[in-house]
């Protein structure tokens, strides 16, 4: 039909062409049909989110799709910008698995590098507590002392003094999570201002 980046280009230098596709433009599976779910499990997704038992897990937000819009966007922004210093359009091409793989490319790297298996929930202090008058939103990622900067700022005894939460180490090697029930029955005695 002549619709190609190619051909439009010819007719407008201008023109952004952006192309979004489950697999890619190219190779064995670039006519299949995908959507987020099936994709986390093809690209190892549901493996960083296993229950307790270790069975994996479906993410309940399309993560991989809003990330593959995103893409998209800013692909498009950047060509703008590429279009006002040259005069020039681009083509734009973004692909789910591109997308569900970048996504996951600090967990991929850390387990070929160190075999270390990155759990941002398990090492770190995230998640959704319960308190004497309602739930707090905790993210305490990247932080040297995290549990130690809740307990301050709910005013409870410093929780990182006990042995059991003294370390990741120790947490990990007690089956100990940050949102346990020992963490839980203090916060939801604390009142949060």
């Amino acid at each position: 039909m002549g619709l190609d980046y190619e051909q439009l280009r010819e007719r407008d230098p201008r023109l952004i062409y952006v192309s979004g596709t489950g697999f890619g433009e190219d190779g064995p599976w670039q006519n299949l049909g995908i959507q987020d779910m099936v994709l986390q499990s093809v690209s190892g997704a549901t493996w960083h989110n296993r229950d307790a038992d270790g069975r994996p897990q479906i993410h309940p937000i399309p993560f991989i799709d809003f990330g593959t819009g995103m893409a998209m966007v800013q692909g498009v922004l950047l060509a703008l910008l590429e279009r006002g210093a040259s005069g020039l359009g681009q083509r734009v091409d973004v692909s789910l698995l591109d997308t569900a793989l970048f996504e996951q490319m600090q967990e991929y790297t850390a387990w070929m590098l160190r075999r270390h298996e990155i759990h941002w929930e398990r090492d770190n202090l995230v998640g959704s507590l319960s308190t004497a008058n309602g739930w707090i939103a905790v993210v305490g990622l990247f932080q040297p002392d995290p549990l130690g900067s809740i307990c301050r700022a709910l005013e409870i005894d410093d929780l990182t003094a006990r042995p059991e939460f003294a370390d990741a180490a120790a947490r990990q090697e007690q089956s100990i999570g940050y949102d346990e029930a020992q963490i839980a029955t203090l916060l939801e005695q604390s009142v949060v201002a």
